[in-house]
């Protein structure tokens, strides 16, 4: 009976990885990634035993040894070679690994451990992307004669901003308990307070007075602006 193990290890890295400021580039060296199979060969009870004991055999099978692994963002890579080579194994292997293997040089929770290295590697495309896609809809907004449309579009972001606190809160709240369970209950009412605050102004029928008008819209071309900064800071 075969049972492969797929093992996969690094050097540790000096480097801290913030989710504020996310690193536009993975440099891992050291990296080996093998399968290993552990073959158990029992004799027929046909055929003369050695010592009356059963034979293991481990076979491992090296597809990166001692590898120098960079990645930077923007940035497509692939993977060419034959058929049954261990392409797809590599790849898998490499977006499965933990951040464990960069040492943290803080001691508390970073949920940055908990992230592979291909997500931490894209992180940085990912945050790019989402300011590029509220620009968009604040600009698009401010294309149009209706004086509604950067009102409709402030507090659609607003609240994709609240749904994913909320989010972040209920996992948060899930994860912990005791004393810090219990503050991490709390901050959850308060962000599904302000959820439900943001789908009311968000699916409002009602007429928005000129007041309110002029307030959001003044927002959405202050978002804009702090938007498109940092839009430029990472470009």
């Amino acid at each position: 009976m075969t049972v492969p193990t797929i093992i996969a290890t690094c050097k540790q890295t000096r480097f801290h990885l913030l989710d504020d400021k996310p690193s536009q580039e993975i440099d891992v060296e050291g990296l080996t990634i093998a399968v290993s199979s552990a073959q158990d060969k029992t004799d027929d009870a046909s055929k003369p035993k050695l010592k009356g004991k059963t034979k293991a055999k481990a076979d491992t099978r090296e597809l990166i040894s001692d590898g120098h692994l960079r990645l930077k963002a923007g940035v497509h890579y692939g993977l060419i070679g034959r058929n049954g080579t261990g392409k797809s194994t590599i790849l898998q292997q490499t977006d499965s690994a933990e951040q464990g293997c960069f040492e943290e040089r803080e001691s508390g929770n970073n949920e940055n451990k908990h992230k592979t290295v291909l997500e931490y590697a894209m992180s940085s495309d990912r945050h790019k992307n989402d300011v590029a896609e509220k620009i968009n809809l604040l600009s698009k907004s401010f294309e149009t004669d209706d004086p509604l449309q950067p009102v409709n579009a402030i507090r659609r972001v607003r609240h994709d901003m609240v749904e994913k606190q909320l989010f972040l809160a209920q996992k948060n709240a899930s994860l912990k308990s005791g004393v810090r369970g219990l503050q991490a209950r709390k901050d959850l009412k308060s962000v599904e307070s302000k959820h439900q605050d943001s789908l009311k102004l968000l699916d409002q029928q009602e007429p928005i007075d000129g007041e309110a008008v002029q307030k959001d819209t003044q927002a959405a071309v202050e978002m804009l602006q702090d938007l498109q900064s940092q839009f430029d800071a990472v470009s």
